[in-house]
């Protein structure tokens, strides 16, 4: 979409914010569609049972106040919970895919031979891509509030995200802007935990990870701890921290070298927050395996070329 100068159709993607996602589900509407998705009525009632028997009790001054009988959403940490979500995302689902089927709404393609998306589902982290007209952003539009009528998950709009590829005009982004509700830019909002636009600078981008393990060594008091603790925690706290992201995306190797430099910094110094000292011997060295001299530590670089690769591999099997 960055790419896309040229053309007169323009591309949208918009990130939905779910208020309150699993708090606001409703139940009629999950029994609806269990029952539309072919389940049988027995293991419909039995999820019925699980969900809506639920009572709560508040403890007050001594006192136990209830019983609280909830009468919709979902509890949060159950493990059926994610799946029972999924089947109420479903919907939503099924009513883009018919708003495609009928030329209404057109997803976005990477390529010309390849298939149109429309929409990204993961829990409640969902992308919606169409076309950048007034038509289809009404469409869209529409779909959503039939969801949250139906359903009860209200989009909160104000937090939700919005990007046009490079061939839209900038009076066209404010109006479907305004029919959208949104105004956020994308490029400020995460999608699983990660960035949603990595743009030329990743360095830039992914700086929060340096900040990240700056701010979690500085909180170990480093006089208290042993050289096997200091150990103990950049093996197993400090150098996973940037692993999610290593598995995605391939980080600039100067940003995986400030980071090692300060763990360099942790190991040698005498405290959290000493800065100077004699480093006796760099990262390389410390990285390499203890028969050759060195500690063991993970030198990052290397380790987000293992993961990266190894992780595209797969993909590419499967």
């Amino acid at each position: 979409m960055k790419r896309k100068h040229a053309g007169n159709v323009g591309e949208v993607a918009l990130k939905l914010d779910i208020s309150k996602a699993y708090d606001r589900v409703d139940w009629n509407y999950l029994f609806t569609t269990m029952q539309q998705m072919g389940f049988c009525t027995k293991w419909v009632h039995w999820i019925k049972m699980c969900v809506s028997t639920v009572k709560y009790s508040i403890c007050f001054n001594g006192t136990n106040i209830g019983p609280i009988v909830r009468k919709r959403g979902l509890r949060q940490g159950d493990p059926i919970s994610p799946y029972l979500f999924l089947l109420c995302v479903e919907g939503l689902s099924r009513a883009i895919q018919s708003a495609e089927s009928q030329n209404a709404i057109h997803g976005c393609k990477v390529s010309r031979s390849a298939p149109a998306i429309t929409h990204l589902l993961f829990a409640d982290d969902s992308f919606l891509f169409f076309r950048a007209e007034h038509v289809e952003t009404a469409v869209v539009k529409e779909i959503l509030n039939n969801y949250e009528l139906l359903s009860g998950q209200a989009v909160n709009y104000h937090k939700s995200g919005i990007f046009f590829s490079s061939n839209v005009r900038r009076d066209k982004q404010q109006e479907l802007s305004n029919i959208l509700g949104v105004t956020n830019d994308l490029s400020t909002n995460n999608y699983l935990g990660l960035p949603s636009l990595v743009g030329s600078s990743k360095y830039s981008v992914f700086k929060f990870l340096k900040d990240r393990i700056w701010k979690r060594i500085h909180g170990w008091n480093a006089k208290l701890l042993s050289k096997a603790g200091k150990a103990v925690l950049l093996k197993n706290v400090a150098t996973a921290i940037p692993s999610y992201c290593m598995s995605c995306f391939l980080l600039p190797k100067k940003l995986c070298q400030e980071i090692e430099r300060i763990l360099n910094d942790f190991w040698w110094s005498s405290s959290s927050s000493s800065t100077g000292g004699i480093r006796w011997m760099s990262w390389d060295k410390l990285s390499d395996s203890k028969n050759k001299g060195g500690l063991g530590f993970r030198s990052l670089h290397g380790y987000n070329l293992a993961i990266y690769v190894g992780k595209t591999c797969v993909e590419l099997c499967s």
